[in-house]
């Protein structure tokens, strides 16, 4: 069918921070900057000033230079002496870019880090206990750029004293002009299964003794 245009018409790129998180905002690369009319509308949905070469949707563009860290994780519930995969994304949504960006990640006291990868400048695992800590350097991330990071532990095979326990995984990202932080809560059960008839670590085997008189 036909294409019916408005007076304003844009095409390209829209450049949303996170669409699948539901964070709309544009980032500076967006091909929406600048490209919207003034209509009398002072502030977007942030309550940011709006000028009179407004940026189109919902919200402006952050001005200088800003961190976004967002992180999951593979399981939200694990067992003891288990490994976790976490995930961490590091965007530079501003319109200026953030210099010497550091990311410490800070595991919680019952799992220590095994390893960790990134594809943006280097990885170290600085504490390999329990409760240890990750530290990467990403560099200089420029307007829209990304530092994605991944993250290996193991859960203590001593389950904590009571259960469910819930484990918080820290992360912070500092640059010389933003930073940002995010967490993930994990739930630490003890639950296995034998299968097979083999015994899983820590299972809890019963006996039962059948005493015979005669």
């Amino acid at each position: 069918g036909d294409i019916f245009t408005g007076t304003v018409n844009v095409w390209g790129d829209p450049a949303f921070a996170d669409p699948d998180a539901g964070d709309y905002h544009v980032l500076a690369s967006s091909a929406a900057r600048d490209k919207g009319v003034d209509a009398g509308v002072t502030t977007d949905l942030d309550g940011s000033p709006r000028d009179a070469s407004p940026d189109l949707g919902a919200y402006e563009a952050v001005s200088g230079a800003s961190l976004q860290v967002v992180k999951a994780t593979s399981a939200g519930l694990v067992n003891p002496g288990e490994t976790v995969t976490y995930t961490v994304a590091i965007t530079s949504t501003g319109s200026g870019s953030a210099t010497s960006v550091v990311v410490t990640d800070t595991l919680p006291g019952l799992q220590r880090p095994l390893d960790a990868a990134t594809d943006r400048g280097a990885c170290v695992v600085a504490d390999s206990g329990y409760g240890g800590q990750v530290t990467c350097g990403a560099g200089d991330l420029d307007a829209g750029q990304a530092a994605h990071i991944t993250i290996t532990a193991q859960v203590h095979a001593v389950p904590a004293p009571v259960l469910p326990h819930v484990m918080r995984n820290t992360v912070q990202a500092v640059g010389d002009q933003a930073q940002g932080a995010a967490y993930v809560d994990i739930l630490l059960q003890d639950c296995h299964a034998r299968v097979g008839g083999a015994q899983a670590l820590d299972d809890v085997i019963e006996y039962v003794l059948l005493y015979l008189l005669g």
